[in-house]
């Protein structure tokens, strides 16, 4: 059962996506949960938290006091290109002992998605050699969150909905890197802006089957 707003989680939730052996552990913050029938009215949304830099937003963020807030994606940036994942799980670290993001997570609920700095490379896609290290430090860093409840896999997509019938909102957080095909790269001797060209190949996918179903 989900904590009453505003109620710390007492728990050490358990991840919907199980630890592997061998995994780094990985630090979190005390996050709260957000009653399933609690009616939203005042969301806030963030992006690109970086590890080591100041957080002084977050007392901007207390102060606008929303019912619930969402992590966008790159909420660390732990690209690594190690099986073990121990950039990851250090920038996870820095990140659950950052006394304003502390303060942040015992003011309001948050719920995540990913992106590619989290997901392990920038710009990555489907061919992250690592990416199931990289779900299963996410799923540990925001147990206890309700991050993932509801995932319906395999990926990190799920949905939450919150609030009686009639003033009911839903959150839906994709996943755009797990199944996402390769870019194309532009040519060597393109030299214009960006590193990557259009692709009207219909077999490539941003989603996957199984989130687009």
């Amino acid at each position: 059962m989900a904590a009453s707003p505003g109620v710390a989680s007492a728990a050490v939730a358990q991840s919907a996506i199980p630890r592997a052996e061998g995994d780094a552990p990985i630090a979190r913050p005390a996050w709260r949960q957000l009653a399933s029938s609690t009616e939203l009215t005042r969301i806030g949304f963030g992006l690109c938290l970086v590890q080591g830099r100041p957080q002084a937003i977050w007392s901007a963020v207390i102060a606008a006091r929303p019912q619930l807030f969402l992590m966008m994606g790159d909420n660390v940036y732990g690209d690594f290109d190690t099986k073990d994942g121990a950039r990851l799980a250090a920038a996870y670290g820095q990140v659950a002992r950052d006394a304003d993001l502390t303060r942040a997570a015992a003011s309001m609920p948050m719920l995540a998605i990913w992106d590619d700095h989290i997901f392990g490379l920038n710009d990555g896609g489907s061919e992250f050699a690592h990416k199931g290290v990289a779900v299963r430090m996410f799923a540990s860093f925001w147990a206890g969150s309700g991050t993932l409840d509801g995932t319906r896999g395999p990926g990190i997509a799920y949905g939450r909905t919150f609030g009686p019938e009639g003033r009911r909102v839903q959150v839906v957080m994709l996943d755009t890197r797990s199944f996402r095909s390769a870019l194309r790269r532009k040519p060597a001797d393109d030299k214009a802006g960006g590193r990557y060209v259009p692709d009207a190949d219909p077999a490539k996918t941003l989603l996957g089957a199984d989130q687009w179903a």
